[in-house]
């Protein structure tokens, strides 16, 4: 099977690695103490996110085994493939809509204009402003916007069914190690505290900078 196209990573099993070369990777093999060799990592979980009118999918691969869990992200739009690794931002902690409006972070959402606002009426804010030492980092939404879509999870938690999800990804021009932010709610927004919000900052690879070895059976 050809595993370098991300619609067939869901008959990956946990348990198997995958091995990634590009900067970042090869930078924290080298933290780690094992030279300019790539990051072995192992997959935890893959999800298959199909946008509600199906005119792209996102697949994710949860990765566990390094210093920090990574996000591998496979997106197909069309016959076009695109491939970035994502890691959490430690500053944003996961957490649902209201405890995110509990905790004060109105910057996450467009200005609702009207004090009774419900949860699942926020949208995500058009930009993300990040300090990064000193320096403001702007990030813009991409032209897509926020998407929702269906969620299939391989392999599927217990006592979860079917899922919704929100998806909505940022870039920037300036020069950062992590030009990317992905913003992924899990659940659906219109549940009483809407989903689990996590913030992810990430950089686009190429295929041939991900292997797929030592394959869970």
């Amino acid at each position: 099977m050809d595993l370098t196209h991300p619609l067939n990573w869901p008959s990956l099993i946990a348990g198997s690695t995958v091995s990634l070369s590009d900067e970042q990777s090869l930078l924290q093999s080298k933290k780690n103490g094992n030279g300019l060799k790539p990051l072995d990592m192992t997959v935890e979980r893959v999800s298959v996110i199909t946008e509600l009118d199906r005119r792209m999918s996102w697949v994710l691969i949860n990765l566990s085994g390094g210093e920090i869990p990574l996000l591998l992200m496979g997106k197909v739009v069309d016959n076009l493939v695109d491939y970035r690794i994502y890691f959490p931002i430690p500053e944003i902690n996961p957490a649902s809509r209201k405890q995110n409006i509990d905790a004060g972070n109105f910057w996450m959402f467009k200005d609702p204009n009207k004090p009774d606002f419900k949860l699942g009426e926020l949208e995500f804010n058009g930009d993300v402003y990040y300090d990064a030492n000193g320096t403001k980092l702007i990030y813009n939404i991409k032209p897509q916007g926020s998407l929702n879509g269906t969620v299939v999870e391989h392999p599927k938690r217990t006592g979860i069914t079917d899922l919704l999800a929100t998806v909505v990804e940022y870039n920037t021009t300036q020069p950062t190690e992590s030009p990317e932010i992905l913003v992924l709610e899990l659940g659906s927004r219109y549940n009483a505290d809407g989903g689990l919000i996590t913030y992810y900052f990430g950089s686009s690879l190429n295929s041939n900078e991900i292997q797929f070895l030592n394959l869970a059976k």
